[in-house]
């Protein structure tokens, strides 16, 4: 079994939790959508991302906070305004790599951020791969959205370790990946490799490529053939993200109760409007040509 787990536990207090250093990460990634005819609109996007462990709820599932800063998108080589730029997201998971939650990414989902475009993100930040040799199985699941009307992708991969040079280990899978939900239908296939440094669990490169149709099913939409590369690079440490260490361990308030960050602020979910903000379709956002995001 090889259990890889990125979260960043407290190395001495929770006292100190805010003065830990964060893990940062060097992502890129690059969509291409086809629907109707010839025509394929593609969007790309960098970023920094600084992860820094927030808690441990009562059922041993971890939650880590994930920054994002320094982004850059593009539609078609044209630079657009963007809202995943100082996104935060907390990411609830097991050591077993199942995400349970991602609490305030329904505010990079839809125009302009695009953040269930690429939620490969969060598997890849926490997969967790079994068996051995030849025979490697990756079976996880994780939320669109933290909507639940957005449903739950799942993956169901094989794979094989690739080299072991010193502690880093190689690996690549392919496998399916699927969604259902009353909101949206998406089928297809993703081929990942990764290496993971087996000193600390912690993933240093992950490439994931997707391909998958997706349909929307409350508006006649056609089908969109979409392909997904997903890269992640560690860098090493980042600065303090400041998490507030929960004020009551251990019980069902603080799992409830949304993080908080030294400066006050809290972890909420922003209101949605799924019709008009989640079409599913890359739509350009200075509104020139595309799909009318309203469902008309």
């Amino acid at each position: 079994m090889i259990p890889l787990f990125f979260a960043c536990l407290p190395h001495n207090s929770l006292s100190r939790q805010a003065e830990q250093p964060s893990l940062r990460y060097e992502l890129a990634v690059a969509l291409a959508e086809q629907a109707d005819g010839p025509s394929v609109l593609g969007w790309e996007m960098s970023a920094t991302l600084d992860l820094a462990y927030t808690r441990t709820f009562r059922d041993r599932s971890i939650g880590t906070l994930v920054q994002f800063s320094g982004v850059h998108a593009a539609i078609n080589g044209q630079e657009g305004p963007n809202k995943l730029e100082g996104l935060l997201v907390e990411m609830r998971a097991f050591d077993r790599g199942e995400v349970l939650s991602i609490l305030g990414a329904d505010a990079g989902v839809g125009h302009g951020g695009n953040l269930e475009k690429f939620d490969v993100l969060w598997p890849a930040l926490v997969p967790r791969v079994e068996g051995e040799g030849a025979d490697l199985q990756l079976l996880t699941s994780w939320p669109v959205g933290e909507n639940r009307d957005l449903g739950r992708s799942r993956l169901d991969a094989r794979g094989q370790v690739l080299r072991r040079e010193g502690s880093i280990l190689s690996m690549r899978w392919d496998g399916e990946i699927l969604q259902s939900d009353r909101i949206v239908n998406r089928k297809g296939t993703v081929q990942a490799e990764v290496q993971v440094d087996q000193r600390t669990d912690r993933v240093v490169f992950a490439n994931w490529v997707v391909e998958r149709d997706v349909q929307v099913r409350w508006a006649s939409r056609p089908v969109q053939r979409q392909k997904l590369t997903l890269s992640l690079h560690y860098l090493g440490e980042g600065p303090p993200l400041a998490v507030l260490p929960a004020q009551d361990l251990d019980s069902m308030l603080a799992d409830a109760e949304p993080p908080r960050l030294a400066d006050g602020r809290l972890l909420l979910h922003p209101p949605m409007d799924f019709s008009s903000q989640v079409p599913f379709l890359l739509v350009p956002d200075n509104g020139e040509g595309g799909v009318n995001p309203g469902g008309e």
